[in-house]
């Protein structure tokens, strides 16, 4: 429903798709020091980038990982503040695309 990407290394969401808490979540996934974090909180309040550093969890080691907000034109950001048409995902020299499946 909501979405952030800072730098193209920080996303911000406010997601259904949560994997320790059920309904709607905030979850946040950085790229710092070779290392993936997620974070996630149950109640989708106050500023969409406010996160728990100290609960940050480490999902994996790569040695790169960025975030690319895709418009309707293919035209590719790294600092976006709406639902991208598409996101790209560069992880370690591979590339994921997501497309929201469904319009509000």
């Amino acid at each position: 429903k909501n979405f952030y990407l800072e730098g193209g290394k920080k996303l911000f969401l406010i997601t259904s798709g949560g994997q320790y808490y059920k309904g709607i979540v905030k979850a946040v996934f950085i790229y710092k020091n070779s290392t993936l974090y997620y974070w996630e909180f149950p109640y989708p309040y106050g500023n969409l980038t406010d996160y728990n550093a100290s609960e940050l969890q480490p999902l994996y080691h790569f040695s790169s990982v960025s975030f690319i907000a895709l418009n309707e034109e293919l035209k590719g950001f790294e600092n976006y503040y709406q639902m991208p048409y598409l996101l790209k995902v560069e992880i370690d020299n591979q590339t994921l695309i997501f497309k929201k499946y469904f319009d509000e």
